[in-house]
């Protein structure tokens, strides 16, 4: 069974499908946010500011309300479980 990375109030993503993460606010993750198109982004913000992009392999852009910094250190901790 695949690995999950909660990312928020139930929001998850499949750890093996995850191809970067970035800063939500630097320039060109916002250019690449605005050109995928609605049916390729998903807002797992729930509310909050978006902090951080997570591009998936499917070419899906996730923002999240989370830091990068936040994000990676779950997937460390993940690791060592």
């Amino acid at each position: 069974m695949g690995r999950w990375l909660v990312v928020g109030e139930g929001g998850v993503l499949a750890v093996d499908r995850i191809v970067t993460i970035a800063q939500a606010r630097s320039a060109p993750i916002r250019r690449l946010a605005e050109a995928v198109g609605a049916k390729q982004m998903v807002d797992l913000t729930f509310g909050q500011s978006r902090e951080a992009v997570v591009v998936l392999d499917s070419g899906h852009v996730v923002a999240v309300s989370l830091t990068p910094e936040q994000l990676v250190e779950r997937l460390e901790k993940a690791d060592d479980d």
